[in-house]
């Protein structure tokens, strides 16, 4: 995954170089999501069945999610981030508590 940072103004010419490259992940990145409400969070949801969940202040995953059996094909919060819902390959919906990665239902 990499982060660029888009100046203000917008973007005047191309940008090449990445404010933040981060790995994890052992097959490509399939999704993104931001936090709704933390600053500098990231989830990540790769071909690998994991979700990372990265603080981007240090560049590093603080956390993985293992629950699901196959591909991650949606991902989405609910609206203050205590909680965030996946659809996966396998035909199950999940809904997930982000600080323990314990699956609810």
């Amino acid at each position: 995954v990499r982060i660029w940072e888009i100046p203000d103004g917008g973007l005047k010419r191309n940008m090449t170089e990445s404010v933040l490259e981060l790995y994890g992940h052992s097959r490509r990145v399939g999704l993104i999501e931001w936090h709704p409400t933390t600053n500098n969070i990231l989830f990540s949801a790769g071909y690998d069945y994991k979700i990372l969940i990265w603080n981007l202040d240090i560049g590093e995953p603080v956390k993985m999610i293992d629950c699901h059996t196959d591909v991650i094909l949606c991902m989405s919060f609910n609206t203050d981030g205590s909680l965030f819902a996946t659809t996966c390959k396998d035909k199950k919906l999940r809904v997930i508590e982000p600080r323990s990665g314990k699956v609810l239902q």
